[in-house]
């Protein structure tokens, strides 16, 4: 009872304690004579010498009588020998060595750990993690080169030796400026988010893991060390290697490691935070000195922290701190505040779910504060968002509010110079036209593929554009025609509630001033059909499409391109909700009228696709490519590639060129949409990564066995590196896995899709099917690689988590399930009918 209870304070301690003695008031009063007794000696220093220095006293307790540190120099580790002690600590101690086997000269670090502090299975688990650790290929990570176990049962590290200072000292010995400093935070962030990657989490981030050396590189030291040393941390956090003594640093220790919950990347982000805080302002954001571990881990749960910009009010020395940074005391203050102060809040929220998803996202944010751009952080009011915009675009800035001006000054002297009555209203229904026609322009022009570099356009323009809409009731024609563009830009940007939130209004108010069969109710119409069949409604969308057909076929004469549009979209919806001949139709039909109406020759090419895709659904395999083949020759006479239309003819005609067998021209078709999207998206953008799986898999079907290889997996890095752990990573290392399957590689299959399997349950749960799959997969591959007997994997498992699943499994369930089988049985060397029998009962009907 004590245990508990002189952590908690208050009515909290009162509650407890009365609960837990179950109304024994003998017991209650001992509880509360001990409390007494113990803040007294607390009161009175207490054994405060030993207190502080436990670490001495742990070593000391564990060297088991060597009467010196210096006892280890001379001594031999493989080929190192060691040649200075380091440092030590309660986990041990680390010491320089130097090779000694002649093959060439290298310095490393050996961190010794003590023999208490692992379990008894630490040979097996240290070369498990050793594979994990060492792929951690980054300049900004100091490498692990080896690990084990000596004769004696002393386990170790070997590790890349950095000669350098912790970043904080290395910040004030230089004196670097905030801005300086951030880059280096940056550095310290792509070696993290680049751990995380590959499924590794510091757990211990802080200055004195963190060097930078004389050229200012940075190295972030003992990745994983706390994994190493119980792998029981990814379910339960925290670690007491003997009572009392935890596995986290009080300062840098999230509010989850207090608690015992699961460590995520989250943990790390929030270390990342006390970090940033401690180099831009030598300060931590919660006061935890000469406190006690309970009273430090009630700070930690519950307290809120300081801002940096104001973490040297209190400081004697505050203006020695600002001149180590080239600054006064205002400046300071001035630098921090505001973006900076939000970015260091976000990653040190309580909740874990409430901080930066990513270390991506945090890094992101310091850059766009160097470039002053909107941070995440902040929430993006107009008026901040427009002040950025305006540091950035100082000149042309001056030169849009001097046009404004211009053209203010010029419609008042105009509208001044009009005498008639009738000349006036001539010159406001003109006005009305060009405002309309103006703000049309201006909405459209939010469109994210135009305004790649600043999203002032995409989104502040678009707020204040919905709120001038409202205040334009006495002319509901313009504010109808102003709903729609606005909707039409919201659609664009994916914010499809708010688009269609504005179509509908635009709809209601329409139906008050149109008749029902007025071209501009089928203009909403049309409008409504194509966002819900961007949004996969399609009975929806069929609903409005037909509607709007219905109208503009009324108007032919004055309305035949809406009407193509119209029966264009609705042949699209048909085709996805598998009424192939009926969208064969229509498709054909919308071709016709845009040619006899001379249609832009884009909108051709867009219904020919959409034909192109309908042909090769119903298997008519040679009409899809003829279809293919004339949108291609048109695209590639154009002078300037079409991004819209030509990465996306060339993937689809080499899917269909895949389908014929065609396995050579296929792949040629690939590396030429895949050249386009890494243009127009980057490598790393989802389209992208998925034309490299479609490479991969005509490759592999022309045994081009290398080439698969190395493409599947710069795609599993690809995704990595843009998502982290997600379950995108998890899909692509899944892929990865079965290449090696079917290849007959089952030792590599085994490992990739333990890979896959600990990120699927690590993101989407153990009991979840695609989990299931990925553990299945392995159990193939153990199997099929002899190793089935020594693993501790079941088939029974997996088959487990596929039943109590099976109501719930989609098309995109099934068919990995199918692949799963049939790869099974196709590509392995053992028999293994008998399980898959088990499997294929989960396919009805297949």
């Amino acid at each position: 009872i004590l245990d508990t209870a002189v952590t908690l304070s208050g009515d909290e301690q009162t509650q407890y304690i009365r609960t837990a003695c179950e109304g024994d008031e003998k017991l209650v009063a001992e509880v509360y004579d001990w409390l007494e007794a113990m803040e007294a000696s607390e009161q009175s220093d207490f054994l405060e010498d030993i207190y502080q220095d436990t670490d001495q006293l742990t070593f000391d307790l564990w060297d088991s009588g060597s009467s010196s540190h210096e006892d280890w120099i001379g001594k031999t580790f493989g080929s190192f020998k060691i040649t200075e002690v380091l440092g030590a600590g309660g986990m041990g101690i680390v010491l320089k060595a130097e090779r000694i086997d002649g093959h060439f000269t290298q310095q490393v670090a050996i961190k010794i750990l003590q023999k208490e502090i692992l379990s008894s299975d630490t040979s097996r688990r240290l070369h498990l993690e050793q594979e994990i650790l060492a792929g951690l290929n980054h300049p900004h990570i100091a490498k692990l080169f080896d690990g084990g176990v000596t004769k004696d049962g002393i386990p170790f590290l070997v590790m890349e030796f950095i000669d350098g200072i912790p970043i904080d000292e290395f910040c004030n010995t230089h004196m670097l400026t905030i801005d300086e400093r951030l880059q280096l935070f940056m550095d310290v962030c792509s070696a993290v988010q680049h751990a995380h990657s590959n499924l590794v989490i510091h757990r211990d981030l802080k200055v004195q893991n963190i060097l930078v050396d004389s050229d200012g590189m940075v190295k972030v030291l003992d990745f994983g060390i706390a994994k190493i040393l119980d792998p029981a941390l990814s379910e339960q956090s925290l670690l007491e290697t003997r009572p009392g003594e935890k596995l986290w640093t009080p300062q840098y220790a999230a509010p989850e490691q207090i608690k015992g919950q699961k460590l995520t990347i989250a943990t790390d982000i929030y270390a990342l935070g006390i970090l940033l805080h401690k180099i831009l302002t030598d300060t931590y954001p919660l006061d935890l000195n000469d406190k006690r571990i309970g009273e430090i881990e009630r700070i930690i749960r519950n307290s809120d922290p300081v801002k940096a910009s104001r973490s040297l009010n209190q400081l004697d020395d505050a203006e020695e701190i600002c001149k180590m940074r080239r600054l006064s005391r205002s400046q300071f203050t001035k630098k921090i505040e505001g973006d900076l102060d939000a970015i260091i809040l976000k990653t040190i929220r309580k909740e874990p779910e409430d901080r930066y998803e990513s270390v991506n996202e945090l890094r992101n944010d310091i850059e766009n504060h160097l470039n002053n751009r909107p941070v995440q952080a902040k929430r993006g009011t107009i008026r901040y968002r427009v002040t950025k915009f305006i540091r950035r675009n100082r000149i042309k800035f001056v030169a849009s509010v001097l046009l404004l001006v211009m053209t203010v000054g010029f419609g008042i002297y105009h509208f001044y110079r009009i005498d008639s009555q009738r000349r006036i209203a001539e010159q406001e229904a003109e006005k009305a036209k060009e405002v309309t026609s103006y703000m049309v322009d201006l909405f459209e022009s939010a469109d994210p593929l135009d305004n790649v570099e600043d999203t002032l356009n995409v989104y502040d323009l678009l707020a204040r554009g919905r709120e001038r809409v409202g205040e334009m009731r006495d002319q509901p024609a313009v504010q109808v025609d102003l709903l729609l563009a606005l909707g039409n830009s919201y659609q664009k940007i994916g914010a499809y509630e708010d688009a269609e939130i504005l179509f509908r209004k635009a709809d209601s108010l329409a139906n008050t001033i149109y008749s029902s069969t007025s071209p501009e109710i089928a203009k909403i119409s049309l409008n409504l059909g194509s966002l819900y069949k961007t949004t996969r409604d399609f009975e929806t969308a069929s609903v409005y499409y037909e509607k709007a057909a219905t109208i503009y076929e009324q108007f032919k004469a004055e309305e035949g391109l809406n009407l193509s549009y119209s029966l264009s979209g609705l042949g699209e919806v048909l085709q996805e909700m598998g009424q192939l001949d009926s969208a064969e139709v229509l498709i054909n039909r919308a071709l016709a009228l845009n040619e006899k109406y001379h249609s832009k020759p884009i909108d051709m090419v867009n219904d020919m696709l959409k034909l192109a895709k309908i042909y090769r659904s119903q298997e008519k395999y040679r009409e899809a490519e003829q279809v293919y083949r004339s949108v291609l020759k048109q695209l590639d006479q154009q002078d300037e590639p079409n991004y819209r239309f030509l990465p996306i003819t060339l993937n689809n005609l080499a899917f269909l060129l895949r389908l014929q067998e065609k396995y050579s021209e296929a792949e040629k078709y690939y590396r030429r949409s895949l050249k386009l999207h890494q243009k127009i998206y980057g490598l790393e953008h989802a389209h992208s990564v998925r034309i490299l799986g479609n490479l991969a898999s005509v490759t592999f079907l022309q045994d081009k066995m290398g080439e698969t290889e190395r493409l599947l997996e710069h795609r599993v890095e690809l995704t990595r590196n843009k998502y982290g752990l997600h379950w995108r990573s998890g899909a692509v290392v899944e892929s990865l896995g079965v290449f090696y399957y079917q290849s007959q590689q089952f030792k590599k299959a085994a490992n990739t899709f333990q890979k896959s399997y600990q990120i699927y349950s690590e993101v989407l749960g153990t009991d979840h099917t695609w989990s299931a799959i990925s553990y299945l997969y392995r159990f193939f591959s153990l199997q099929n690689a002899g190793m089935g007997g020594n693993s501790d994997i079941s088939f029974q498992k997996g088959l487990d988590i596929l039943y109590s699943n099976r109501s719930n499994f989609s098309g995109f369930d099934r068919r990995k399930l199918k692949s799963l089988i049939d790869n099974a049985v196709k590509h392995s060397v053992v028999n293994l009918r008998a399980e898959t029998r088990k499997l294929e009962k989960l396919l009805p009907g297949e």
